[in-house]
């Protein structure tokens, strides 16, 4: 779980460890999805409030 506070509201985000899956992510809102490389993260784009959470995939991959 991750906090972020934007000046008007705090935004909590829960993540989860997925090792297996069958079929294809999708957006249960309608939003786009798609499955990236742990190691190739940082060449994407991030809202703000996911930066820290990305930064340690990134360091994970790097470790592994």
């Amino acid at each position: 779980m991750l906090e972020h506070r934007f000046t008007d509201r705090i935004v909590t985000l829960n993540f989860y460890l997925v090792e297996d899956w069958k079929g294809e992510p999708y957006g249960r809102e309608g939003q786009p999805m798609r499955w990236v490389k742990q190691a190739d993260l940082r060449e994407e784009e991030f809202p703000e409030a996911n930066v820290s959470i990305i930064r340690l995939l990134v360091a994970q991959a790097s470790a592994a």
